[in-house]
């Protein structure tokens, strides 16, 4: 599975590096309560993998920004 995600700033901000970690916070969180939440405890590389988020530069109020997530194992409706 890759779904491709398409996000709109809402604000001005500084493009960070760091946001890795919140990327996968955040789709584990909407994973709760479904048969894919223990997912995050097991050992190993972990289930998901994260494009940068694209284009590359410090956000613009409007702009639109992309990210891809791969999974070796299809989820295909995900609640948010």
């Amino acid at each position: 599975m890759r779904p491709l995600l398409k996000f709109k700033c809402i604000e001005n901000s500084r493009y960070d590096m760091q946001y890795h970690y919140h990327w996968q916070g955040f789709i584990y969180n909407l994973l709760k309560g479904s048969k894919y939440h223990a997912m995050h405890d097991k050992t190993g590389y972990k289930f998901f993998c994260f494009s940068n988020i694209f284009p590359a530069r410090d956000l613009i109020m409007n702009d639109l920004r992309t990210v891809l997530i791969s999974s070796p194992q299809g989820i295909y409706r995900i609640s948010i």
